[in-house]
Parts: structure tokens; sequence; C-alpha cells
């Protein structure tokens, strides 16, 4: 068994026809550049709701809250949800126009 799981890791990761078709449209950068786009957007609304936990998080345990900008930021922040279903939706939607896009590519080939 081992012998085939090193034969099958050695393979190649990607179809040649496939990744030559993809690169040599003109919607390869677009494609590329809207999953990049989806992804980011994640890290960001991530990085968003990390700061608005701390600052949950460190106004509950604190005796002598900080009022500052930044805490009230966060606590406003955790409140909404509006932007977290925004985001996600807007992200799934370039995540499925590139996918569909890429599609169209790969069923040319094939």
């Amino acid at each position: 068994m081992a012998r085939r799981l090193r034969h099958r890791r050695a393979g190649p990761l990607t179809n040649d026809s496939l990744s030559a078709a993809l690169i040599g449209s003109k919607a390869g950068a677009w494609i590329g550049g809207l999953f990049l786009a989806g992804g980011s957007l994640q890290v960001v609304l991530a990085a968003l709701n990390k700061h608005a936990m701390w600052a949950c998080y460190n106004a509950a345990t604190d005796p002598k809250p900080s009022h500052g900008l930044f805490m009230r930021f966060g606590r406003w922040l955790s409140a909404q949800f509006w932007m977290d279903i925004t985001i996600d939706l807007v992200s799934l939607g370039v995540f499925a126009v590139a996918t569909v896009w890429a599609f169209r590519i790969f069923v040319a080939v094939a």
C-alpha cells in the first residue's frame, strides 16, 4: 500500500491541456483575480470579527473598560450582522462567477 500511495503522490497535480486553456484565455487573469478577491474578502471579515470579539471580551473582563475610539468601534462592529452576511454573499457570488467562467473554459477544451 505504501508503494501505491507514493506512486499516486508523484503524479502531476494539473492537467496540461486545461492549464494551457486557462492560461491562454483572456479570462484566466480575471478568474484568478476573482478567486483572490473572494478569499481576501473573507480574510478581511475574519480580521474585523476578531477585533470585534476582542473588544467585547475586553469590555466583559476589564473592571475599568476603555471608552476609546478603538473599543467603541469594536463594540459597534460586534452588533453589525448585516456586514457578515453581505461580505459572505459577495464572496459566494465572486467564487460562483469565477467557477462558472473556469468551467466554461474547461468544457470547451474537453
